[in-house]
C-alpha cells in the first residue's frame, strides 16, 4: 500500500510506484493518491483530491472526505495485511495508519518524512515505534532521524532529478520583457485565500511598472475557472500557463505560495518572494509549534533570509508590491539571488530518490 495525501505527494510517489514495479514486477500497489500514482500502475482505493489542506480550520472543513479516505486505508490494511506499508509525507493521516499497519503485520516506509526539525518534534517518539527505514529527502535530516534511533537513509530530492531534466532541454526564447509569475499554491483552500492577494498585488505592480507582464501557473487539478474569474476582477491581464518549468524559467520574479513550489523556482534559479496565509485560528494554534524562523525551504536550505519571506498579517497586497519592486529595480541583487539560489540547490546533489527511495521498499519486501 501507497499513501499520498496531496498533489505533491503524487508527484514524488508516481516515480516510485513506476521505479517498484520496474523492480518488482509482481508486486501489487493500491492505495491513496492522485492521476500520478495511478498512471504509474497503483489501484487507486481512495482519493487525496478532496483532502490536501493546511491548517486546523481548513482541515475542519474537510473532515468527512478525509474520515472517510482513512476509514477506506485502515478497513483495507485490517483485511489485506499488505506485506509494505509506503507514506509519503501526509504525516496526520500517514503516522496513523503506519500504526495501524505495525499492528497487523506490515513493514513501513516513510517516504518525504515528517519536518520535525521545523516543528512538533514529539512526533520523532511515534515515528521511531512504528517505521522500520525512513527515506530522507534533505541532506540535514539523516543524522536527526539517526540520532533518533529511525533507520534512514538520505535518498536525494524527488524535484532534484526532475528538474535536471526539464534544465537540461533548451531555454525557452526570451521576449524580452520582464514576466512576474504567480503561484498561489495546489490545494483548494490555499488557492482561495492566496490568489486574490496575488491579483490584487499584481495589479498594484502593474500600476507601478506599466512594462511587467503576468503569468499564472495553475497547478495540476486547480479550479481553472475560479482562478479565470479573479484574474478577470482583481488583477491585470494575465496568461494562464500549466508547464511549470518553462514558465519559471521564463520569470523574472515569482510570487509564491510557500511550499514546493519555492524549491522548484530555486532549482530554476528564478528570484522570488514568499508569501503565505491560513485561517487566524489556525496561525495562532500552529505558530507557538513552529521551532525555525523561516517557512521557506529555500531559506532554510541556505540558513538566511536568502528570499522575502511575507507571512499572514504581512502578506498585503501593498508588501507584496514593495518587496518585488526592491528585486525587480536592483539588477545586483536579482543576480545575486540567482547565484545564491544556485549554491543552495548545488548542495542537494543529483540523486534519483525514487530509484533509491524503491531500492530501499524493496529491500523491506525481501526482508
Amino acid at each position: 500500500m501507497c499513501v499520498a495525501g496531496e498533489a505533491s505527494g503524487d508527484l514524488h510517489g508516481g516515480p516510485l510506484v513506476s521505479r517498484l514495479l520496474e523492480m518488482r514486477p509482481d508486486a501489487q500497489v493500491y492505495g491513496m493518491g492522485l492521476g500520478r500514482m495511478a498512471e504509474a500502475g497503483m489501484e487507486l482505493i481512495a482519493d487525496a483530491s478532496d483532502t490536501a489542506v493546511v491548517g486546523l480550520t481548513e482541515a475542519l472543513r474537510c473532515l468527512p472526505a478525509i474520515k472517510r479516505n482513512y476509514d477506506a486505508l485502515t478497513r483495507s490494511i485490517k483485511d489485506h495485511a499488505p506485506e509494505l506499508l509506503i507514506v509519503i509525507d501526509t504525516p496526520e493521516i500517514g503516522l496513523r495508519l503506519a500504526r495501524v499497519a505495525k499492528a497487523h503485520g506490515s513493514k513501513v516506509l516513510y517516504y518525504i518524512g515528517p519536518q520535525v526539525w521545523a516543528w512538533r518534534p514529539g512526533r520523532m517518539k511515534t515515528i521511531r515505534a512504528c517505521v522500520d527505514a525512513a527515506a530522507v529527502v534533505l541532506p540535514y535530516e539523516e543524522a536527526l532521524y539517526r540520532n533518533a534511533g529511525v533507520p534512514v537513509e538520505y535518498v536525494g530530492h524527488p524535484l532534484v532529478a526532475e528538474a535536471r531534466r526539464e534544465l537540461a532541454r533548451p531555454a525557452p526564447d526570451a521576449s524580452g520583457g520582464r514576466t512576474v509569475l504567480l503561484l498561489p499554491g495546489s490545494r483548494k483552500h490555499e488557492i482561495k485565500r492566496m490568489l486574490p492577494v496575488l491579483c490584487r498585488a499584481a495589479q498594484k505592480l502593474k500600476a507601478c511598472c506599466a512594462d511587467l507582464e503576468f503569468t499564472l501557473l495553475v497547478a495540476p487539478g486547480a479550479d481553472r475557472e475560479y482562478m479565470v474569474s479573479q484574474i478577470r476582477d482583481l488583477g491585470p491581464e494575465c496568461a494562464l500557463r500549466d508547464d511549470a518549468y518553462p514558465a519559471m524559467r521564463e520569470a523574472t520574479l515569482a510570487l509564491a505560495a510557500s511550499g514546493t513550489i519555492t524549491l522548484q523556482l530555486a532549482l530554476c534559479r528564478t528570484p522570488m518572494v514568499v508569501i503565505y496565509r491560513m485561517s487566524r485560528l489556525s496561525f495562532a494554534l500552529v505558530r507557538p509549534l513552529i521551532k525555525v524562523p523561516f517557512i521557506s525551504l529555500v531559506n532554510l536550505l541556505a540558513d538566511k533570509a536568502l528570499v522575502p519571506e511575507l507571512i499572514q498579517h504581512r502578506a498585503t497586497p501593498e508588501a507584496i508590491r514593495d518587496a518585488a519592486l526592491e528585486i525587480l529595480n536592483d539588477d545586483a541583487r536579482r543576480l545575486g539571488m540567482r547565484d545564491e539560489l544556485r549554491r543552495v540547490t548545488d548542495a542537494l546533489g543529483v540523486g534519483d530518490s525514487a530509484t533509491n527511495a524503491a531500492r530501499m521498499a524493496c529491500g523491506l519486501l525481501s526482508a
